[in-house]
């Protein structure tokens, strides 16, 4: 059930709190504060305070970075931030990605966001919570997450952006690492079952999914080349965003390498017949045993190799 609208003389009461409020704070500020937050939501979720219950609903209180970040960002007080959050939580919670998507508060994050590992675009796994059945720490929120700098491909240019992974490390838990396209147990990953709108073409590069069918019409429609869709996008789309000068680890140029593995990773998640699916296990332990086909290789990073008791190499 979709929650109810938030009446404007709800958020007036609580900001009636302070008449100091009232006549610091504006309007264009307060649309701002709701529009970032609504860009911030996964951030909010997962440094919400330890002793705030893990639920679907918005935190009471906003973690001390989340409001530091919120007030340089909007201009706002820092002390008025926690009032505001009070009267607004509701209608940022609701807020869709869509409406998230179309902030294009591009100068404020170039300032400040990207410093503070904060970005326009910032990737997280589709649940917060471990999601393995069997798990004893089944539905709890996951609080160990590793931040890693990427490079976002979409229809609007190319952004700079923060990817987050978590894992379940609880000493009772399954260990899983959940990532957004896929989830690792085991040594296993295991690709979600919902094709995702944005697609992992490397450890540092994502490409929406948008981009990738661009791609694959151009190639129909025009037997455009793999190298030839790489140049399309970095003359002609890349520079949108408006990034292209900022420093960051990676370059925002699309290159060859990744239109290649967006078209066939995506044609894979599309196509889940189950023969698919064994067809791809049965290569996959073919290669981490032997390597591959044309090279006799198989990297240290994946496969461990050693000597047994009687001198045999085994992997």
């Amino acid at each position: 059930m979709p929650p109810s609208p938030l009446l404007l003389a709800d958020a007036i009461k609580v900001l009636s709190a302070s008449s100091e409020l009232l006549n610091d704070v504006t309007v264009s500020q307060a649309v701002h504060l709701i529009t970032i937050a609504s860009r911030l939501l996964g951030d909010i979720q997962h440094r919400r305070p330890s002793t705030d219950q893990h639920n679907d609903d918005p935190p009471a209180r906003l973690s001390p970075q989340i409001v530091n970040v919120l007030s340089k960002l909007t201009e706002i007080n820092p002390k008025w931030i926690p009032i505001c959050w009070e009267a607004f939580k509701d209608v940022v919670w609701a807020s869709s990605t869509t409406e998230a998507l179309a902030d294009t508060n591009t100068q404020a994050f170039r300032l400040y966001g990207l410093a503070h590992e904060f970005s326009k675009h910032s990737i997280f796994p589709p649940s917060q919570c471990c999601m393995t059945h069997g798990c004893r720490q089944y539905g709890r929120c996951l609080a160990v997450a590793e931040h890693r700098q990427v490079v976002l491909f979409t229809l609007k240019g190319a952004y700079p952006a923060y990817y987050t992974y978590l894992r379940c490390h609880s000493p009772s838990g399954c260990h899983t690492v959940y990532h957004y396209n896929y989830s690792v147990q085991d040594q296993t990953r295991y690709y979600h079952s919902r094709v995702p709108d944005i697609i992992q073409v490397g450890a540092h590069h994502f490409i929406e999914r948008s981009v990738i069918n661009l791609f694959i019409n151009l190639q129909v429609a025009a037997w455009t080349s793999f190298t030839h869709c790489a140049d399309i996008y970095n003359e002609s789309i890349g520079p949108l965003s408006g990034y292209g000068d900022v420093i960051w680890p990676f370059n925002l140029a699309l290159r060859t390498e990744h239109v290649w593995d967006a078209v066939n990773t995506l044609a894979l998640l599309e196509e889940s017949d189950d023969w698919l699916v064994e067809a791809m296990k049965a290569l996959h332990k073919r290669t981490v045993a032997y390597g591959q086909r044309d090279a006799n290789h198989a990297c240290k990073k994946c496969v461990h190799a050693w000597e047994d008791k009687d001198g045999k190499r085994c992997m």
